[in-house]
């Protein structure tokens, strides 16, 4: 009676600690923009083509395709190249950047990102992250920056669509 006690103690133990360590696995929306964004953490510009190489698993597939098209265009080719870093909404690297909570309703999610470009510490929103849950997956669905400097808002897809001509 004692040892089936003991089983039975044992085998709930070892189940809480795999639903432990399934749930440290599981990235949510914040969790997967904080991991976005480490290489903007170091010294030196990110390059954007091999970010978003690296990245491709983190976006939705229209946006990723978009994104590998136009970060293959250089200037002097007669197409749209990007001549900014559309993750940071910048045309120079971050100074320091603070990625804040998460906002969720249903299988949308946004994640504030603000950033300094100059004098560390003193960041500005930047950009929202868009994430829409696929399964038990978050992907980054675009990326909408505030009205700044006279100008409106306005989001990565559609400037993309209509760079691409798409």
């Amino acid at each position: 009676m004692r040892l089936n006690r003991a089983c039975s103690i044992l085998a709930l133990l070892g189940l809480a600690l795999f639903c432990l360590s399934t749930a440290a696995r599981a990235q949510g929306p914040r969790d997967q923009v904080v991991e976005f964004y480490k290489p903007y953490s170091g010294d030196g510009m990110v390059n954007l083509r091999e970010h978003i190489k690296q990245n491709m698993a983190c976006f939705e597939a229209d946006l990723g395709g978009m994104l590998v098209e136009i970060a293959g265009n250089q200037p002097g080719q007669d197409r749209a190249w990007l001549d900014f870093d559309p993750f940071i909404n910048g045309q120079m690297n971050a100074a320091s950047m603070t990625v804040g909570r998460a906002s969720l309703q249903g299988d949308l999610a946004w994640v504030p990102v603000a950033v300094s470009y100059r004098v560390p510490g003193r960041e500005v929103p930047a950009v929202k992250v868009y994430l829409r849950r696929t399964g038990s997956h978050w992907r980054i669905a675009n990326f909408v920056y505030p009205a700044r400097d006279g100008a409106p808002s306005w989001d990565l897809k559609s400037w993309l669509r209509t760079q691409l001509a798409r």
